[in-house]
């Protein structure tokens, strides 16, 4: 019986070594998976910080270039209201340049060119005196 039992203990602790190994060698199969595995993660985590970094500068760009375009927008609307009145103030002077011409004709239209002279020279010998 102890012959038996003997064998029945040197069965038991070769099957149990051959869990151990099998044991053993899920344990480095797993722990390959989760290296592999962590690594994967490690490098998915380190392209997400380098996108959003990138997705902040695109939105810094876009800011910038509303910025500048709203800047440009100001400019224009600053020019075109520069230039109307630059031309409200050409209309006033034309208007002033025609009414002067209608009063000049009103008043010194009718002279005769020699009479116009006339005036011309007394005013001139006026102001010698």
């Amino acid at each position: 019986m102890e012959k038996k039992v003997s064998q029945l203990v040197a069965e038991k602790e070769e099957s149990m070594g051959g869990e151990v190994k099998l044991l053993s060698e899920r344990v480095a199969t797993l722990s390959r998976d989760l290296v592999k595995e962590t690594s994967m993660l490690k490098n998915q985590e380190d392209i997400l910080v380098t996108e959003n970094k990138n997705a902040e500068k695109i939105k810094r760009n876009i800011e910038e270039s509303k910025q500048t375009a709203e800047e440009r927008i100001a400019a224009v609307r600053k020019e075109e209201d520069g230039a109307a009145d630059i031309k409200k103030r050409a209309q006033e002077l034309s208007q002033s340049l025609e009414e002067q011409e209608k009063e000049y004709q009103t008043n010194f239209g009718d002279l005769e060119p020699k009479q116009l002279e006339d005036g011309t020279s007394s005013c001139g010998s006026a102001l010698n005196l």
